[in-house]
């Protein structure tokens, strides 16, 4: 019953989706085509272009629209790329993911091995603290600053696009993205398995291993990181289309080709195409994933399912 609850949320969140999406396109003034094109289309050419994209549809007919374009994934061509939207948007998710999906399992595996061994730290708790206050683009300028300007060992940006890239290239391009993902983010996820920790150690369970002469790191090792583990899977869940479909400032300031520079690129240019194309994907992507973590929880946890 569960599974079926959890795929029924999942459902009518992506139904919310495609009405909010819908209401944007009915509700917002204006001529989108008319707009963009102005400046390099004129006359005759112009009304027709307008006319393609025309925004006089009622909000139900655009609704079906929004619903078949999202079902069949045709969101047009971008008006800056010539290209189509999914192709551009699939491009962007590969270079996001590169830096994304290493970040994310590094960060989880780190705090989870802090937090099992120095739960306890004061000075690493405000450590940590410290990174997570500090914005992520102060963080990046710095690293930008000290390994790229002034030691030069690491490159500041400008990596290759996709179809001209090499491995090398990416490895010492993704160095400090990679960096800043991992320690802007971290103090969340230590936070969450040491009041885990903290918790085990308080229960009875730890108290009568503890009579039974297990040693403190053997309980820590055999019993207290599966209780670790499960809000680490449900993180890496719920943090996966955060890391993958791109962190934009971080982009911005490596200049590094992904999801979340795309979308800068398109608000900047006014690609509506794009910009309905990059909207409902990221919105799909956390929705699917927030269900998926949901089932993982219950797979791990099934007790949830009699709650």
């Amino acid at each position: 019953m569960k599974y079926l609850s959890i795929l029924a949320k999942a459902f009518f969140s992506w139904l919310l989706v495609v009405v909010i999406v819908s209401l944007a396109i009915t509700i917002i003034p204006g001529d989108f085509a008319s707009y963009y094109f102005s400046e390099i289309v004129k006359g005759e050419s112009l009304g027709r272009i307008s006319s393609l994209y025309s925004k006089d549809e009622d909000f139900y007919t655009t609704f079906f629209d929004a619903l078949y374009t999202l079902v069949t994934l045709d969101f047009g061509s971008s008006w800056i790329y010539k290209e189509k939207v999914l192709n551009v948007i699939l491009d962007r998710l590969i270079y996001s993911a590169i830096i994304g999906l290493p970040a994310l399992l590094v960060q989880l595996a780190l705090a989870f091995y802090l937090a099992l061994h120095f739960h306890d730290s004061k000075f690493l708790v405000n450590f940590l603290i410290l990174m997570y206050v500090i914005p992520a683009f102060a963080l990046a300028y710095f690293l930008v600053a000290f390994f790229s300007s002034y030691l030069n060992v690491l490159p500041a940006s400008h990596t290759s696009y996709p179809g001209s890239w090499s491995v090398g290239t990416l490895l010492i391009h993704s160095v400090m993205p990679i960096f800043v993902l991992v320690f802007s983010g971290i103090a969340y996820p230590f936070e969450v398995c040491s009041e885990t920790a903290k918790k085990f150690k308080e229960s009875e369970f730890f108290a009568l291993a503890r009579l039974r002469g297990l040693d403190e790191k053997e309980i820590y090792r055999r019993y207290m990181s599966k209780h670790m583990l499960l809000p680490l899977v449900h993180m890496f869940a719920l943090f996966f289309p955060a890391f993958v479909s791109g962190v934009l400032v971080i982009e911005i300031v490596f200049a590094w080709p992904g999801f979340g520079r795309l979308t800068y690129e398109a608000v900047l240019a006014r690609d509506i195409p794009l910009i309905l194309g990059i909207t409902e994907v990221s919105a799909t992507l956390v929705i699917v994933f927030t269900a998926l973590a949901d089932v993982v929880h219950l797979v791990l946890d099934p007790r949830l399912e009699e709650i």
